[in-house]
């Protein structure tokens, strides 16, 4: 079955195949393609995605794995654990209610992070917060 609506792939697939431009970007369960995309393609494709320079996730803490300086840090929005903080340097763009959770855009150190919480945020825009990642959260991706 060929389908460009992620939700139908997702439950209804037990193997999916990314494609771009006719070449195949990945193929695996919805899981893997979900949790652990291979290319800068599929983590914007199947999902959102943060996508940071090895230099910007070094401000999480995190490096890439050695020879794969060029790659890229892709980050999912739930991943991102945020906290209104007076003294951080994030700084909240936008919040967008979306029923079962919140997103909230925030300007970090000159990048666009996308963050989610699971009820409306005690803060509003132009708060500033501080971001920090789940255990695990993140995969290094192609460009």
């Amino acid at each position: 079955m060929v389908t460009h609506d992620q939700e139908e792939a997702l439950t209804m697939a037990d193997r999916v195949v990314c494609m771009s431009a006719g070449r195949i970007e990945q193929i695996g369960s919805p899981a893997e393609i979900y949790a652990r995309p291979a290319t800068r393609f599929v983590a914007d494709f199947v999902g959102s995605s943060t996508m940071l320079s090895a230099a910007r996730a070094a401000g999480f803490g995190v490096t890439p794995p050695q020879g794969q300086g060029d790659s890229l840090f892709a980050l999912r929005p739930e991943d991102v654990l945020i906290r209104e903080d007076a003294a951080a340097t994030g700084r909240v763009r936008s919040i967008t209610f979306l029923g079962n959770v919140s997103r909230v855009e925030v300007d970090w150190q000159g990048e666009t992070i996308l963050a989610e919480t699971h009820r409306l945020p005690g803060f509003g825009e132009g708060a500033s917060v501080d971001l920090s990642l789940q255990p695990g959260a993140g995969v290094w991706v192609q460009p």
